[in-house]
């Protein structure tokens, strides 16, 4: 906080604050007035005229941010220029995108047309009333038929569409600001719940269908509104809404009985984790040690090369990592997997090499799963060996 929003807006030392103790079997926490408050911007103008001191310690501020407190926090920035504000809140959501979103039934329909779902044909399919009018439905057109042209799928496995939406607060509420999507070679779900996290839902709002960037699994937990809740939830165990899933499961499973099958893969299952199951039968062990793709395993496509070079620019970085000096002399350095480096750090706590959090990736938290366990069996021996010495 100091170091991103410190240089902004100054930041008064916590100590100057009014502070109170509440106990707990935990050792308790010392609360500032300001932080108690929460996100109740009435509460808080109530006491800001009765004298509450509104200056933000770094501490505050972060827990606005955690809090989630958008209005809070414009609030609290009032005296401060507008350029500043704009700076603040565009470093604040660099590092949370949704900071300040109300939800995706905060969404209405855009003059610039980002959430229009365009094309959309609810068929049949009988909707969620909601109490002001506007109505849900689910989106079955993220299934595709046997007949795709997608190319080669993965047995158990289905072409599907992911949307990735980029939502923004804005005075006057949330707005989308990008939807993007993409096909995506998805295993078939294990459970109920992972199976409606694949329903993409449209809302009719002012006789228009717009997209919100939620799945039929999410929407009721990220809808605030006791009354909307209620009928979502009321929609989710409807035999009408049953009829649909069902449809999209049969549709699954035509097309996986109808897709061709790639190669299989040289590595295994454990060895692939990470990496977009669309590249596996192409990935191969390269004499680095570590996985990758060539020419030759990519049988000859080269959109195929590019797209997986792209991907791999983006998540991996064997070839340009640079260790910190301190490890090298250790003997974890020249025993660990060349793919497992990147996340060797030095631990300043214990004074030795350790491993680092990863990015919110789909690769780095697999390989910093299989890097953990690595670690651990890797001890295992010596830890070993200092208990038989104990006994």
């Amino acid at each position: 906080a100091e170091d991103a929003i410190g240089s902004l807006v100054r930041f008064v030392p916590v100590e100057e604050k009014p502070c109170f103790y509440i106990g707990h079997a935990q050792g308790g926490s010392w609360r500032t007035f300001l932080d108690i408050i929460g996100g109740d911007v009435a509460r808080l103008e109530r006491f800001e005229a009765h004298g509450l001191d509104t200056r933000l310690s770094a501490e505050e501020f972060l827990s606005v941010f955690d809090g989630d407190h958008y209005d809070k926090l414009l609030h609290l920035l009032a005296r401060e220029p507008d350029e500043i504000r704009a700076k603040v809140l565009f470093r604040v959501r660099r590092r949370n995108p949704s900071f300040g979103e109300q939800g995706p039934m905060a969404l209405r329909p855009q003059d610039d047309r980002v959430n229009d779902a365009e094309g959309f044909d609810p068929g049949p399919q009988r909707p969620c009333r909601l109490p002001d009018g506007s109505a849900l439905y689910v989106d079955l057109s993220a299934f595709v038929p046997p007949n795709h042209d997608f190319g080669p799928c993965l047995k158990n496995h289905f072409w599907h569409r992911i949307e990735e939406p980029i939502m923004r607060r804005r005075k006057e509420g949330t707005i989308m600001k990008r939807l993007d999507w993409r096909w995506e070679m998805v295993e078939e779900p294990e459970n109920d719940w992972a199976f409606r996290q694949l329903f993409p839902v449209v809302r009719l709002i002012h006789g228009r269908f717009i997209r919100l960037g939620c799945s039929l699994g999410d929407l009721e937990f990220r809808t605030k509104d006791p009354a909307f809740k209620k009928r979502i939830r009321k929609w989710k165990n409807s035999k009408s809404l049953e009829r649909e899933l069902r449809a999209a499961e049969r549709m699954m499973a035509a097309q996986d009985q109808a897709n061709i099958r790639p190669l299989e893969p040289d590595l295994s299952r454990a060895e692939l984790e990470g990496y977009p199951n669309v590249f596996w039968p192409h990935l191969v062990r390269l004499e680095s040690g570590c996985i990758g793709m060539t020419a030759e395993s990519a049988s000859g496509d080269s959109n195929l090369l590019r797209r997986y070079s792209a991907w791999e620019r983006e998540n991996k970085n064997e070839d340009s990592f640079v260790p910190d000096p301190r490890i090298l002399d250790y003997k974890i350095w020249s025993e660990a997997p060349p793919e497992f480096k990147p996340f060797l750090v030095w631990d300043d706590l214990f004074g030795r090499p350790g491993f680092r959090s990863p990015r919110d990736s789909d690769y780095e938290q697999a390989m910093s799963r299989k890097a953990t366990a690595w670690w651990n069996d890797w001890m295992m021996p010596d830890i070993l060996d200092c208990l038989e010495d104990d006994l």
